[in-house]
């Protein structure tokens, strides 16, 4: 041993410990390959649960999630309305595009843009988040197919924004994935300026019992009247007070006795419709 080392490595020794090198290099490459590998989708999956908690988060404040989908103005009165018909928005392959945005303190003007698809960029593209990309941001009405909602000053219905995702799986794969929420929606549809079947949204709850929402757009816009009369005309009124108010309701039944029977108005705005109360006192 003592002549080999003086003399040196001899080349089978030689090409050993070069195979051995190469072997742990090798090694050692794949390894950090696939711990940069590991990270990654570690990010990514922590970019989706993210994304998914800030979308929900501004779906449930009921001014951004208003100011996104209904657009600019106050709750009810959208100053440029999203306007859709329900048969063009109802089924899976179909949808209105939309973006998220957050709202001035007012809670009537969109501020700071959060989220879109990359097919719907418009003039601030907010469609990467992290390593993800957003494909698209959809509004989809699916609750019944194939027409219209019936004209209506207010109603309301469940939709779905669905949003589809794209995330790597790998250094050359990648993944769509589809996240749904739920929203519930007041609307108006045949009201003027708009068309027949014609649907603005007025206002937007997630998570939110809905009919809190639609009180307290009745609450804000509307007011309640009531006349006596036989055919519905408005030639005796006596009362006209907000909705709010629980207790003038039977005195204007009390009011009518021989004169009529009880109509009923409701004014939201503009907008109006009017109607004999059944049962009410001749």
């Amino acid at each position: 041993m003592l002549v080999n080392s003086e003399k040196g490595f001899s080349l089978t020794q030689v090409l050993i410990a070069a195979a051995i090198l190469g072997g742990l290099s090798l090694f050692f490459m794949r390894l950090m390959k696939n711990m940069n590998q590991s990270q990654g989708l570690v990010q990514s999956k922590s970019d989706e649960l993210e994304l998914r908690s800030s979308i929900r988060m501004i779906l449930s404040n009921s001014d951004y999630c208003r100011v996104s989908l209904a657009g600019n103005g106050p709750m009810g009165s959208p100053t440029s309305p999203v306007v859709f018909e329900k048969r063009n928005i109802d089924e899976e392959n179909e949808g209105l595009d939309v973006a998220l945005f957050l709202s001035n303190q007012a809670g009537d003007t969109r501020s700071l843009k959060k989220f879109n698809g990359s097919n719907n960029p418009g003039s601030n593209d907010q469609s990467q988040f992290g390593k993800i990309i957003i494909k698209s941001m959809k509004l989809i009405m699916n609750n019944g197919v194939g027409s219209n909602y019936a004209d209506s000053s207010m109603h309301s219905d469940i939709g779905i924004l669905r949003t589809v995702i794209e995330k790597k799986v790998s250094q050359s794969r990648t993944r769509e994935l589809i996240m749904d929420f739920d929203i519930n929606l007041t609307m108006a549809t045949g009201q003027s300026p708009e068309s027949s079947g014609q649907t603005r949204i007025l206002s937007c709850t997630s998570g939110i019992n809905i009919d809190s929402a639609i009180r307290n757009y009745l609450q804000n816009e509307c007011k309640v009247c009531i006349a006596c009369s036989d055919d519905g005309s408005w030639n005796n009124m006596v009362i006209c007070d907000n909705f709010d108010n629980d207790g003038w309701f039977s005195s204007g039944q009390d009011y009518c006795g021989d004169q009529g029977r009880l109509a009923i108005k409701t004014v939201c705005g503009t907008d109006s419709y009017s109607d004999i109360a059944p049962n009410s006192p001749r």
